[in-house]
């Protein structure tokens, strides 16, 4: 009979550390463009950029959901892999191969300046405000190159998250992960945008 193969459980434990790192700040990012988006909103808004916000905010808020679904069941998958611990729990048998982050050159961004960013608009926040956002009057111009620059990296990660191969126990997690890339909510995004009179796809400079 053929050696079960296996993995050493901190190499395991790193996998899934990336599956759900990938999923969280793609998460978070998407929930970061509302908090920040809102500081549009705040002085003169037309009813139309005030309908194009709640839509926006509405289609995130759907989308995000779907996130809570794909960590239940990558929990699932992760629990049938501990039931199968060996050699003192230091090795587990590898029942599949565990989708792998960046294996086709599709990484995630660098966490780092992603926190960064929420730190620097507001979004997570740090004992003496050391970026000054209590006291920061944010431009128009900053808030939409936050936006892009947010939006652009939920894609990023989605890319390097929905890239992996996800086979038989990973099969419904894959589902999951397909259909959050592929229904990112970037029209309502851009319509927001659009409703201040900015083209997404433009730099802009005013």
């Amino acid at each position: 009979m053929a050696k079960d193969k296996t993995i050493k459980t901190a190499t395991l434990k790193k996998r899934f550390e990336k599956l759900y790192h990938a999923a969280n700040y793609a998460e978070e990012c998407a929930k970061a463009i509302v908090f920040h988006a809102g500081r549009l909103t705040k002085d003169g808004q037309s009813a139309s950029q005030t309908e194009a916000f709640q839509r926006m905010a509405n289609a995130i808020g759907t989308w995000t959901g779907k996130f809570a679904r794909m960590g239940t069941e990558i929990q699932k998958v992760e629990s049938m892999y501990l039931d199968h611990l060996t050699n003192d729990n230091t090795e587990c048998k590898l029942i599949e191969q565990v989708p792998l982050i960046g294996k086709y050159g599709y990484v995630t961004p660098d966490a780092v300046q992603i926190e960064a960013k929420f730190f620097e608009i507001g979004y997570y926040e740090l004992e003496g405000d050391p970026y000054s956002v209590s006291t920061h009057v944010f431009s128009r111009n900053e808030v939409v190159a936050d936006i892009k620059y947010l939006n652009t990296n939920i894609i990023f990660f989605l890319k390097a998250l929905a890239n992996a191969e996800f086979h038989g126990i990973w099969s419904e997690v894959g589902n999951i992960a397909g259909d959050i890339y592929n229904t990112v909510p970037n029209t309502q995004i851009a319509d927001f945008l659009a409703a201040y009179g900015i083209d997404y796809n433009s730099d802009d400079k005013e």
